[in-house]
């Protein structure tokens, strides 16, 4: 878990240096102001990860996985809908907590947002991977989504800028998703979760949320395609959301 814990913090922490190295101490400072935004997601992530742990080991340890998938699910939703709203008012976040000079920060934070959910999700299959004592599988692809993300930054960093890093962020914890999904499936031999459903879940949340990026300039239009779009999706999951919250009590 060493290798694995070393390459997590290059994944997330190699960012600012490159765009140091490349744009400059000005736009590093603009990128660690949104970053610091968008990771404030695992606050949530990491409780109800944390609160769910002890609970998945011990109904994987009874063989009782038909529980585990339904509860997750409802999790994994709970995560889409709270990641999409972030995104939608993270405009007003950063204006409200910094300066007009780190305003620009703010088309950071939808792609670290992002990262974060799947960092959500595929937390669901290093679990199983802790579980099954397969650490090494762990710290593989770690190091290799480390690797990728580097490479990414090196590559877009200096054609697009620093904000390209907060996409190629985004790319490196999708692409630690992948590889930890079919570690579980082709090592582990395990098939716990809905996976079509949770890859369809995620890309959905990816596409909604960069098309609110897109009204980032037009509060109004952004706020009512929401509101709308939360109605609807309520009203669609209102028996989810109910057990979500009688889970979570």
């Amino acid at each position: 878990m060493i290798p694995h814990g070393l390459a997590m913090i290059v994944l997330a922490r190699i960012d600012t240096q490159m765009i140091k190295s490349i744009c400059g101490f000005s736009d590093a400072g603009l990128y660690t102001s949104g970053y610091t935004i968008g990771t404030l997601l695992l606050i949530i992530t990491n409780a109800v990860g944390q609160a769910w742990l002890p609970w998945f080991n011990e109904r994987l340890a009874d063989n009782d996985r038909e529980a585990i998938r339904k509860k997750n699910m409802i999790l994994m939703e709970a995560g889409c809908f709270i990641s999409m709203g972030f995104v939608v008012v993270a405009p007003e976040i950063v204006k409200i907590l910094y300066a007009k000079p780190y305003w620009e920060s703010m088309w950071v934070v939808p792609a670290v947002a992002l990262g974060t959910l799947c960092q959500y999700f595929y937390t669901n299959y290093v679990n199983e991977e802790l579980f099954y004592k397969k650490t090494l599988i762990i710290a593989v692809n770690s190091i290799i989504a480390a690797l990728v993300h580097a490479g990414l930054n090196y590559i877009y960093i200096q054609k697009y800028g620093y904000i390209a890093a907060a996409y190629t962020t985004l790319a490196g914890y999708f692409i630690l998703l992948i590889l930890h999904f079919m570690s579980t499936r082709i090592i582990l031999k395990e098939k716990i979760y809905d996976d079509l459903k949770y890859f369809i879940m995620l890309i959905c949340t990816i596409i909604f949320s960069i098309g609110f990026t897109l009204l980032y300039d037009r509060w109004m239009i952004r706020y009512a395609s929401a509101v709308i779009l939360f109605i609807i999706l309520a009203f669609i999951k209102k028996n989810d959301i109910i057990e979500f919250v009688d889970f979570m009590k």
